[in-house]
């Protein structure tokens, strides 16, 4: 689109009102190399060159809107409306004046009014090309105010017009993985990592959309793939953006892959990065289930449930860890924790297993003392049996003394 606009620059500025042909050459000079100096980045020169040609044509919209451009790259977005939106006023049949201002409303995160502009140049919007921005820009700005489906249907239409643009993919896929719809956004995704593999934010995205996939898959096969996939695209992201959400993905890809010791790191850097980060300590607690480290599981989750008492994914996973360390009287206050903000009927089976483990548990503690009283008044009653049997025959030798005695 801008190599275009530079050819339209070219032809129109020899149309300026009133200026003979060596001013016109000097202007039109003026705009090849403010043009080449906004394309390299030079704002400096690009503003002189073009706040030359307004000045000696003040009605030369292309030369307002090249301002325009000069001032959003110089952060002055204020100034940068004021300059679109008299490019516009002067022609407003350019659909890319509106895509200026639109692109310096969204910068302002002024997402409203950025949508409402694209929406008013859609009847300049007239080629594929123009079509492709305008959807793309109005369903990212969409994107930035959380209404999903708007973003998604527009992002579509981008996709459809230019399939291999990776933005239109990548942004498609994070609009549907925001919808929950998560095949869809495997899919748009991957086509996004492929355009470029370097890129954390579809690394990042991809990897959620594979766990998601994971987690509610049933066949074993391809639950394995997509975690697979889930930790090589978190690895990919910690290479490309390192930082928290890279970090707490990539554990989270370990722990449903089943590399539990490197989930447990990677939780732990989680961790020290937020400590109140309450699910990472359900997490860090899930990872050592997994390992069968049963003290450092319940470490991890009473922490968990003292930063979120409400959790009952937490409660429940910290019962079934007292369970195994074998201590079911914290378990049964656990689960009844957890069954008391939500009734669950798992978790009242679980309920029952452990109160009926621990009725048989009291019954055989009371059958072993019994037992150990028994064998107390066994031993006491054999005590008693040799004592009297030891002094009879005691006295049985005295009298045999006696009698021999007396012979």
């Amino acid at each position: 689109m801008r190599n275009r606009m530079f050819i339209v620059a070219l032809l129109m500025v020899t149309l300026v009102a009133g200026a003979g042909v060596a001013q016109a050459q000097d202007l039109e000079a003026r705009v090849q190399s403010g043009w080449a100096a906004l394309q390299a980045g030079d704002n400096k020169t690009a503003r002189a060159d073009f706040q030359a040609v307004i000045d000696a044509s003040p009605v030369y919209d292309f030369g307002w809107y090249a301002l325009g451009m000069v001032a959003t790259g110089e952060g002055k977005l204020d100034e940068a409306v004021g300059h679109f939106e008299k490019a516009i006023e002067i022609n407003p049949d350019k659909f890319e004046y509106h895509y200026g201002l639109a692109a310096a409303y969204r910068s302002k995160q002024d997402f409203a009014k950025a949508i409402a502009t694209l929406n008013n140049a859609e009847t300049q919007a007239t080629t594929p090309q123009t079509q492709y921005y305008l959807y793309l820009e109005r369903g990212v700005s969409y994107m930035s105010i959380r209404q999903w489906d708007r973003a998604a249907g527009d992002l579509e239409k981008a996709v459809t017009l230019q399939p291999g643009e990776k933005m239109a993919n990548q942004r498609y896929g994070m609009a549907l993985y925001r919808l929950e719809d998560y095949p869809q956004a495997h899919t748009y995704l991957v086509k996004a990592v492929a355009k470029d593999p370097k890129d954390g934010t579809s690394q990042l995205y991809l990897a959620r959309a594979a766990i998601n996939l994971g987690q509610r898959e049933r066949d074993e096969a391809k639950k394995k793939a997509y975690y697979s996939e889930a930790v090589k695209a978190g690895q990919a992201a910690n290479a490309a953006n390192p930082g928290f959400d890279a970090q707490n993905i990539l554990a989270k890809a370990y722990l449903g892959s089943g590399q539990y010791d490197q989930a447990t790191r990677g939780f732990q850097k989680v961790i020290q990065t937020k400590p109140t980060y309450c699910i990472a300590h359900t997490n860090l607690g899930q990872s050592y289930i997994g390992m069968e480290a049963w003290p450092q599981a319940t470490q991890a989750l009473e922490k968990a449930a003292d930063c979120d008492p409400k959790s009952t994914l937490t409660l429940n996973l910290l019962a079934f860890a007292y369970v195994k360390e074998n201590r079911k009287d914290l378990a049964l206050t656990t689960y009844e924790k957890s069954y008391g903000l939500k009734p669950d009927p798992t978790v009242a089976e679980n309920m029952d297993k452990v109160a009926k483990n621990l009725e048989i548990d009291m019954e055989n503690a009371a059958i072993e003392a019994a037992n150990d009283e028994t064998q107390r008044q066994n031993e006491a009653d054999r005590l008693a049996h040799e004592k009297q049997r030891a002094e009879f025959e005691a006295e049985q030798k005295r009298i045999n003394q006696y009698k021999e005695d007396n012979d």
